[in-house]
Protein backbone atom coordinates (compact mmCIF):
# COMPACT_ATOMS: atom_id res chain seq x y z
CA UNK A 1 0.00 0.00 0.00
CA UNK A 2 2.46 2.53 1.35
CA UNK A 3 4.13 2.11 -2.44
CA UNK A 4 1.37 2.59 -4.73
CA UNK A 5 0.89 5.53 -2.65
CA UNK A 6 4.62 6.60 -3.15
CA UNK A 7 4.74 5.97 -6.70
CA UNK A 8 1.34 7.96 -7.42
CA UNK A 9 3.24 10.63 -5.67
CA UNK A 10 6.17 9.95 -7.43
CA UNK A 11 4.94 9.63 -11.04
CA UNK A 12 2.50 12.44 -10.54
CA UNK A 13 4.80 14.96 -9.18
CA UNK A 14 6.55 15.06 -12.97
CA UNK A 15 3.56 16.01 -14.39
CA UNK A 16 3.30 19.24 -14.03
CA UNK A 17 6.96 19.24 -15.26
CA UNK A 18 5.63 17.56 -18.58
CA UNK A 19 2.79 20.47 -18.87
CA UNK A 20 5.34 23.22 -18.41
CA UNK A 21 7.57 21.76 -20.93
CA UNK A 22 4.93 21.05 -23.61
CA UNK A 23 3.06 24.49 -23.06
CA UNK A 24 6.23 26.41 -23.28
CA UNK A 25 8.07 24.36 -25.67
CA UNK A 26 11.17 24.32 -24.95
CA UNK A 27 13.30 22.13 -22.70
CA UNK A 28 16.45 24.36 -22.49
CA UNK A 29 16.42 24.50 -18.72
CA UNK A 30 16.93 20.39 -18.54
CA UNK A 31 20.22 19.72 -18.76
CA UNK A 32 20.77 16.01 -21.17
CA UNK A 33 22.78 15.21 -18.40
CA UNK A 34 19.81 14.85 -15.72
CA UNK A 35 17.39 13.58 -18.41
CA UNK A 36 19.67 10.32 -19.21
CA UNK A 37 20.46 10.11 -15.66
CA UNK A 38 16.52 10.26 -15.03
CA UNK A 39 15.83 7.98 -17.79
CA UNK A 40 18.36 5.57 -17.01
CA UNK A 41 17.52 5.55 -13.35
CA UNK A 42 13.62 4.74 -14.29
CA UNK A 43 14.55 1.99 -16.59
CA UNK A 44 16.61 0.22 -13.65
CA UNK A 45 13.79 0.67 -11.12
CA UNK A 46 11.12 -1.02 -14.19
CA UNK A 47 13.35 -3.36 -14.70
CA UNK A 48 13.97 -4.26 -10.84
CA UNK A 49 10.11 -3.92 -10.65
CA UNK A 50 9.97 -6.53 -13.12
CA UNK A 51 11.87 -9.02 -11.95
CA UNK A 52 10.27 -9.20 -8.37
CA UNK A 53 6.68 -8.53 -9.32
CA UNK A 54 6.20 -5.59 -7.90
CA UNK A 55 3.58 -4.26 -10.84
CA UNK A 56 2.65 -0.55 -9.02
CA UNK A 57 6.25 0.00 -9.08
CA UNK A 58 6.82 -1.32 -12.50
CA UNK A 59 3.89 0.87 -13.79
CA UNK A 60 4.79 4.22 -11.94
CA UNK A 61 8.34 3.96 -13.58
CA UNK A 62 6.98 3.49 -16.86
CA UNK A 63 4.56 5.86 -17.01
CA UNK A 64 7.43 8.30 -15.63
CA UNK A 65 9.42 7.02 -19.29
CA UNK A 66 5.68 8.07 -20.95
CA UNK A 67 5.71 11.50 -19.62
CA UNK A 68 9.75 11.91 -20.25
CA UNK A 69 9.19 11.11 -24.00
CA UNK A 70 7.57 14.33 -24.83
CA UNK A 71 9.98 16.23 -22.79
CA UNK A 72 12.91 14.23 -24.69
CA UNK A 73 11.36 15.24 -28.01
CA UNK A 74 11.23 18.93 -27.22
CA UNK A 75 14.69 18.95 -26.27
CA UNK A 76 16.21 17.40 -28.87
CA UNK A 77 13.54 19.24 -31.57
CA UNK A 78 14.81 22.57 -30.02
CA UNK A 79 13.02 25.41 -28.60
CA UNK A 80 9.83 26.02 -30.87
CA UNK A 81 9.78 29.19 -33.10
CA UNK A 82 6.83 31.22 -33.80
CA UNK A 83 6.25 31.68 -37.77
CA UNK A 84 6.29 35.17 -38.61
CA UNK A 85 2.79 36.76 -38.90
CA UNK A 86 1.78 37.64 -42.23
CA UNK A 87 0.42 41.06 -42.82
CA UNK A 88 -2.98 41.14 -44.02
CA UNK A 89 -4.57 44.84 -44.65
CA UNK A 90 -8.05 45.07 -43.45
CA UNK A 91 -8.70 47.88 -46.30
CA UNK A 92 -7.65 46.90 -49.61
CA UNK A 93 -8.30 50.16 -51.16
CA UNK A 94 -5.13 50.99 -49.84
CA UNK A 95 -5.98 53.65 -48.13
CA UNK A 96 -5.64 52.10 -44.14
CA UNK A 97 -1.89 50.11 -42.97
CA UNK A 98 -4.14 47.05 -42.30
CA UNK A 99 -4.34 46.29 -38.23
CA UNK A 100 -1.47 48.76 -37.58
CA UNK A 101 -3.15 51.81 -39.19
CA UNK A 102 -3.76 54.39 -36.31
CA UNK A 103 -7.11 55.44 -36.06
CA UNK A 104 -8.02 59.22 -35.07
CA UNK A 105 -10.53 59.85 -32.02
CA UNK A 106 -13.24 62.86 -32.86
CA UNK A 107 -11.84 65.87 -32.59
CA UNK A 108 -8.59 65.21 -32.30
CA UNK A 109 -5.70 66.06 -35.06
Amino acid sequence: MIGTVAAIIGTGSFLPQTIRTVRTGSAADLSWLWLGAFLSGLALWSANALLTSNAPLAIANICTVCLLVPILYIKRRGPRTRPARAHTPTDTTGDSDGPYELRQTAGRP
